[in-house]
Protein backbone atom coordinates (compact mmCIF):
# COMPACT_ATOMS: atom_id res chain seq x y z
CA UNK A 1 0.00 0.00 0.00
CA UNK A 2 1.23 3.66 -0.82
CA UNK A 3 2.83 5.28 2.18
CA UNK A 4 0.60 8.61 1.32
CA UNK A 5 -2.78 6.12 1.40
CA UNK A 6 -1.32 4.24 5.09
CA UNK A 7 -1.25 8.01 6.31
CA UNK A 8 -4.39 9.34 5.20
CA UNK A 9 -6.03 6.02 6.70
CA UNK A 10 -4.29 7.01 9.67
CA UNK A 11 -5.78 10.57 9.49
CA UNK A 12 -9.17 9.18 8.94
CA UNK A 13 -9.19 6.55 11.63
CA UNK A 14 -8.09 9.52 13.91
CA UNK A 15 -10.63 11.83 13.03
CA UNK A 16 -13.69 9.17 13.20
CA UNK A 17 -12.24 7.61 16.37
CA UNK A 18 -11.19 10.75 18.02
CA UNK A 19 -11.85 13.95 16.69
CA UNK A 20 -15.28 13.26 15.94
CA UNK A 21 -16.33 11.74 19.40
CA UNK A 22 -14.84 14.51 21.48
CA UNK A 23 -16.31 17.09 19.64
CA UNK A 24 -20.18 14.38 19.99
CA UNK A 25 -19.54 14.43 23.59
CA UNK A 26 -18.26 17.64 24.38
CA UNK A 27 -21.46 18.96 22.25
CA UNK A 28 -23.25 16.69 24.41
CA UNK A 29 -21.75 18.17 28.02
CA UNK A 30 -22.51 21.64 26.34
CA UNK A 31 -26.34 21.42 25.64
CA UNK A 32 -26.88 19.49 29.04
CA UNK A 33 -25.42 22.29 31.00
CA UNK A 34 -27.24 24.94 29.20
CA UNK A 35 -30.90 23.17 29.73
CA UNK A 36 -30.28 22.69 33.15
CA UNK A 37 -29.85 26.17 33.42
CA UNK A 38 -32.90 26.83 31.17
CA UNK A 39 -35.44 24.44 33.29
CA UNK A 40 -33.92 25.94 36.48
CA UNK A 41 -34.75 29.44 35.98
CA UNK A 42 -37.67 28.23 33.69
CA UNK A 43 -39.82 25.34 35.86
CA UNK A 44 -40.73 27.98 38.71
CA UNK A 45 -42.19 29.76 36.14
CA UNK A 46 -44.46 27.14 34.54
CA UNK A 47 -45.29 26.43 38.46
CA UNK A 48 -46.37 30.18 39.02
CA UNK A 49 -48.45 29.53 35.66
CA UNK A 50 -49.84 26.70 36.55
CA UNK A 51 -51.55 28.04 39.34
CA UNK A 52 -52.77 31.38 38.17
CA UNK A 53 -54.04 29.57 35.37
CA UNK A 54 -56.06 27.55 37.98
CA UNK A 55 -56.78 30.21 39.98
CA UNK A 56 -58.60 32.12 36.76
CA UNK A 57 -60.45 28.33 36.09
CA UNK A 58 -61.90 28.84 39.95
CA UNK A 59 -62.32 32.40 40.24
CA UNK A 60 -64.43 32.41 36.42
CA UNK A 61 -67.37 30.74 38.50
CA UNK A 62 -67.70 33.41 40.64
CA UNK A 63 -67.99 36.13 37.83
CA UNK A 64 -71.10 37.98 36.90
CA UNK A 65 -71.35 39.87 34.11
CA UNK A 66 -73.52 43.11 33.63
CA UNK A 67 -75.17 43.50 30.33
CA UNK A 68 -73.33 45.62 28.15
CA UNK A 69 -72.39 46.69 24.47
CA UNK A 70 -68.77 47.54 25.63
CA UNK A 71 -66.29 45.73 23.46
CA UNK A 72 -64.01 45.70 26.00
CA UNK A 73 -66.43 43.47 28.31
CA UNK A 74 -66.24 40.77 25.87
CA UNK A 75 -62.86 41.01 25.24
CA UNK A 76 -62.47 40.36 29.01
CA UNK A 77 -64.85 37.71 29.13
CA UNK A 78 -63.16 35.86 26.33
CA UNK A 79 -59.77 36.34 27.85
CA UNK A 80 -60.68 34.85 30.96
CA UNK A 81 -62.81 32.02 29.39
CA UNK A 82 -59.48 31.05 27.02
CA UNK A 83 -57.17 31.11 30.41
CA UNK A 84 -60.16 29.08 32.64
CA UNK A 85 -60.24 26.59 29.89
CA UNK A 86 -56.18 25.73 30.09
CA UNK A 87 -56.76 26.30 33.86
CA UNK A 88 -59.13 23.78 33.87
CA UNK A 89 -56.70 20.87 31.85
CA UNK A 90 -54.25 21.84 34.16
CA UNK A 91 -56.35 21.39 37.16
CA UNK A 92 -57.73 17.77 35.91
CA UNK A 93 -54.70 16.62 35.44
CA UNK A 94 -52.65 17.47 38.37
CA UNK A 95 -50.02 18.94 35.67
CA UNK A 96 -47.95 21.75 35.22
CA UNK A 97 -48.68 23.43 31.83
CA UNK A 98 -46.04 22.03 29.34
CA UNK A 99 -42.86 23.77 27.75
CA UNK A 100 -43.83 26.27 25.03
CA UNK A 101 -42.32 27.56 21.70
CA UNK A 102 -41.31 31.93 22.72
CA UNK A 103 -44.05 33.09 20.77
CA UNK A 104 -46.93 30.74 21.98
CA UNK A 105 -45.76 31.58 25.79
CA UNK A 106 -45.46 35.09 24.89
CA UNK A 107 -49.18 35.36 23.32
CA UNK A 108 -50.43 34.27 26.93
CA UNK A 109 -48.81 35.75 28.87
CA UNK A 110 -49.96 38.64 26.60
CA UNK A 111 -53.27 37.38 26.96
CA UNK A 112 -52.66 37.66 31.02
CA UNK A 113 -51.66 41.22 30.67
CA UNK A 114 -54.22 42.39 28.84
CA UNK A 115 -56.92 40.87 31.55
CA UNK A 116 -55.13 43.61 34.29
CA UNK A 117 -55.34 46.60 31.28
CA UNK A 118 -58.84 46.19 30.67
CA UNK A 119 -60.22 45.25 33.61
CA UNK A 120 -58.46 49.12 35.17
CA UNK A 121 -57.70 50.90 32.27
CA UNK A 122 -60.21 49.92 29.81
CA UNK A 123 -63.39 50.10 31.67
CA UNK A 124 -64.61 46.68 32.45
CA UNK A 125 -64.77 47.43 36.56
CA UNK A 126 -67.84 49.11 35.77
CA UNK A 127 -69.85 45.83 34.74
CA UNK A 128 -68.79 42.82 36.89
CA UNK A 129 -70.67 41.51 40.02
CA UNK A 130 -69.18 38.64 42.13
CA UNK A 131 -70.66 35.55 43.44
CA UNK A 132 -69.26 35.38 46.80
CA UNK A 133 -70.99 31.94 47.87
CA UNK A 134 -69.31 30.32 44.88
CA UNK A 135 -66.11 31.20 46.14
CA UNK A 136 -66.49 30.10 49.58
CA UNK A 137 -67.41 27.06 48.21
CA UNK A 138 -64.10 26.79 45.93
CA UNK A 139 -61.73 28.79 49.02
CA UNK A 140 -59.79 26.59 49.86
CA UNK A 141 -58.60 25.69 46.13
CA UNK A 142 -58.31 29.31 45.32
CA UNK A 143 -56.24 30.00 48.63
CA UNK A 144 -53.50 26.86 47.70
CA UNK A 145 -53.16 28.34 44.06
CA UNK A 146 -52.83 32.21 45.38
CA UNK A 147 -49.74 30.89 47.67
CA UNK A 148 -48.46 28.95 45.14
CA UNK A 149 -47.95 31.83 42.89
CA UNK A 150 -46.81 34.06 45.87
CA UNK A 151 -46.93 33.68 49.65
CA UNK A 152 -47.43 37.72 49.62
CA UNK A 153 -51.12 37.29 48.11
CA UNK A 154 -51.90 34.98 51.26
CA UNK A 155 -53.89 37.50 53.15
CA UNK A 156 -55.70 39.00 49.86
CA UNK A 157 -59.27 39.46 49.34
CA UNK A 158 -61.28 37.49 47.03
CA UNK A 159 -63.53 38.92 45.19
CA UNK A 160 -63.77 40.38 41.47
CA UNK A 161 -60.50 42.58 41.89
CA UNK A 162 -58.24 39.25 42.58
CA UNK A 163 -57.83 38.17 38.98
CA UNK A 164 -57.26 41.14 37.76
CA UNK A 165 -54.67 42.45 39.80
CA UNK A 166 -52.47 39.42 40.25
CA UNK A 167 -52.58 39.16 36.52
CA UNK A 168 -50.52 42.44 36.76
CA UNK A 169 -48.45 41.28 39.11
CA UNK A 170 -47.71 38.33 37.31
CA UNK A 171 -47.22 39.50 34.16
CA UNK A 172 -44.94 42.32 35.23
CA UNK A 173 -42.87 40.56 37.95
CA UNK A 174 -43.21 37.15 37.25
CA UNK A 175 -43.06 36.82 33.87
CA UNK A 176 -41.26 40.34 32.74
CA UNK A 177 -37.78 38.66 34.63
CA UNK A 178 -37.63 35.71 31.91
CA UNK A 179 -39.08 37.16 28.84
CA UNK A 180 -36.52 36.84 26.88
CA UNK A 181 -35.16 33.70 27.84
CA UNK A 182 -37.48 31.38 25.56
CA UNK A 183 -36.21 33.59 22.67
CA UNK A 184 -32.46 33.12 24.03
CA UNK A 185 -32.81 29.44 24.36
CA UNK A 186 -34.77 28.83 20.86
CA UNK A 187 -31.64 30.26 19.39
CA UNK A 188 -29.23 29.06 20.77
CA UNK A 189 -31.49 25.10 20.12
CA UNK A 190 -31.43 26.05 16.45
CA UNK A 191 -27.26 27.04 16.47
CA UNK A 192 -26.83 23.48 18.69
CA UNK A 193 -29.31 21.23 16.04
CA UNK A 194 -26.91 22.91 13.52
CA UNK A 195 -23.85 21.74 15.13
CA UNK A 196 -25.04 18.03 15.40
CA UNK A 197 -26.33 18.21 11.06
CA UNK A 198 -22.72 19.35 10.50
CA UNK A 199 -20.75 16.42 12.75
CA UNK A 200 -22.99 13.75 11.41
CA UNK A 201 -22.71 15.25 7.89
CA UNK A 202 -18.91 15.01 8.84
CA UNK A 203 -18.58 11.53 9.96
CA UNK A 204 -20.46 10.03 7.20
CA UNK A 205 -18.87 12.38 4.87
CA UNK A 206 -15.15 10.74 6.29
CA UNK A 207 -16.56 6.84 6.78
CA UNK A 208 -17.51 7.27 2.81
CA UNK A 209 -13.79 8.66 2.16
CA UNK A 210 -12.12 5.80 4.32
CA UNK A 211 -14.04 3.19 3.09
CA UNK A 212 -13.09 4.72 -0.78
CA UNK A 213 -9.36 4.67 -0.18
CA UNK A 214 -9.55 1.19 1.17
CA UNK A 215 -11.98 -0.54 -1.97
CA UNK A 216 -10.23 1.31 -4.12
CA UNK A 217 -6.62 2.34 -3.76
CA UNK A 218 -5.10 -0.82 -6.19
CA UNK A 219 -7.50 1.27 -9.15
CA UNK A 220 -6.22 4.85 -8.29
CA UNK A 221 -3.86 6.02 -10.26
CA UNK A 222 -3.82 10.04 -9.03
CA UNK A 223 -2.67 9.76 -5.58
CA UNK A 224 -4.62 13.51 -5.23
CA UNK A 225 -7.94 11.23 -4.88
CA UNK A 226 -7.16 10.57 -2.03
CA UNK A 227 -5.46 13.27 -0.35
CA UNK A 228 -7.13 15.83 -1.43
CA UNK A 229 -10.50 14.13 0.17
CA UNK A 230 -8.61 13.51 3.35
CA UNK A 231 -7.64 16.95 3.53
CA UNK A 232 -11.42 18.39 2.84
CA UNK A 233 -12.08 16.03 5.78
CA UNK A 234 -9.18 17.50 8.13
CA UNK A 235 -10.72 20.99 7.14
CA UNK A 236 -14.54 20.41 8.12
CA UNK A 237 -12.87 18.94 11.77
CA UNK A 238 -11.31 22.26 12.08
CA UNK A 239 -14.66 24.10 11.00
CA UNK A 240 -16.59 21.90 13.61
CA UNK A 241 -14.30 22.96 16.36
CA UNK A 242 -14.82 26.58 15.27
CA UNK A 243 -18.44 26.11 15.75
CA UNK A 244 -17.82 24.23 19.12
CA UNK A 245 -15.78 27.05 20.32
CA UNK A 246 -18.36 29.58 19.58
CA UNK A 247 -21.45 27.75 20.72
CA UNK A 248 -19.30 27.46 24.10
CA UNK A 249 -19.21 31.07 24.23
CA UNK A 250 -22.71 31.51 23.26
CA UNK A 251 -23.82 28.66 25.82
CA UNK A 252 -21.59 31.13 28.58
CA UNK A 253 -23.18 34.14 27.88
CA UNK A 254 -26.89 33.35 27.36
CA UNK A 255 -28.90 33.90 30.34
CA UNK A 256 -26.31 33.19 32.53
CA UNK A 257 -27.31 35.02 36.12
CA UNK A 258 -28.88 37.76 33.32
CA UNK A 259 -31.93 36.08 34.65
CA UNK A 260 -33.56 35.75 38.29
CA UNK A 261 -35.58 32.56 38.85
CA UNK A 262 -39.31 33.54 38.23
CA UNK A 263 -41.36 35.71 40.96
CA UNK A 264 -38.02 36.05 43.11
Amino acid sequence: MNVQIEIALIILSALLTGGFIIFFVENRQIEKDVIDRYRSIMDPYYHKLSNYLKLVFFINYSLIYKESDIKNVEKFKSYIEKLAKTGNEVFLTSNIVSYKESKELNLLNESINAVWWLYYEGGVDKYIDFDNDVSKVLSTYILDAIIEISPSFKEIRIDENLIPFVSGVFYGNIWKPVKGITFDFENWEKKCNSNKRLLFFSIAFVMIVMICTMLFYPILKCIYLITIPTMLCCVTFMFLLFRLNNLMKLSQSVFWGGYPAAGK
